[in-house]
């Protein structure tokens, strides 16, 4: 196959670290291939994935590793390497391995990280975690009205007299961008949820309504 020949060509090449590439693209079909055959959780599929994410580590390919760890039940460890890559896929990777762990607040915050607020909500109404659920609803509005006043601002851009009106927007926007920073600093939210929100979503959650 492609990765055969690849690894063979960059190995007479004296390409080190292209020989590690093709390795570990090449023990993750390998990984794929016996999961399609023998099934996810037999004892060869996991060896094959354990093998995949070393040979990954060793080309530093951090998103095959951490999802070959995810496929070999080893979601803690991939946890750490996806968390490590703070990319928008690798934070909702983390989000899905805290979910198969049942660690349902680390799998809301990442998700949130990833920009998923409804899969964070999802995931703690499923649960039952409703005042964890009210804190990130709330965030989810703070973005939101962080998001319209910079339309606005752009809105303003040109107008003639809108000098006061755009240091006003700028204003608004330093205070509403520093509110969202401390409310996702370490992934977790400490904003106090306003009343009137607090209960217009309780009584959502708790009314008998379905989402």
């Amino acid at each position: 196959g492609y990765y055969e020949s690849a690894l063979t060509c960059f190995r007479q090449a004296g390409e080190v670290e292209m020989e590690k590439r093709a390795r570990a693209h090449l023990s993750w079909v390998a990984a794929i291939e016996e999961r399609n055959k023998s099934g996810p959780k037999k004892k060869s599929t996991i060896q094959a994935f354990l093998q995949s994410a070393e040979h990954s580590l060793d080309a530093k390919m951090g998103d095959y590793a951490a999802k070959s760890l995810g496929n070999a039940d080893k979601d803690e460890d991939a946890v750490a390497i996806f968390i490590t890559l703070d990319d928008r896929a690798s934070l909702y990777n983390a989000a899905m391995c805290y979910k198969k762990l049942n660690k349902w607040i680390d799998a809301a915050t990442f998700f949130w990280r990833a920009r998923y607020a409804d899969e964070a909500v999802k995931v703690l109404r499923q649960n039952k975690l409703y005042e964890d659920a009210l804190e990130f609803i709330h965030g989810k509005i703070e973005k939101e009205k962080l998001a319209v006043l910079n339309n606005q601002l752009k809105d303003s851009q040109g107008q003639k007299g809108s000098e006061e009106k755009q240091a006003d927007l700028r204003a608004q926007i330093v205070t509403k961008e520093n509110t969202v920073a401390a409310m996702e600093k370490g992934g977790r939210f400490s904003g106090v949820v306003t009343e009137l929100v607090r209960s217009a979503v309780s009584e959502y959650f708790l009314g008998g309504k379905k989402g």
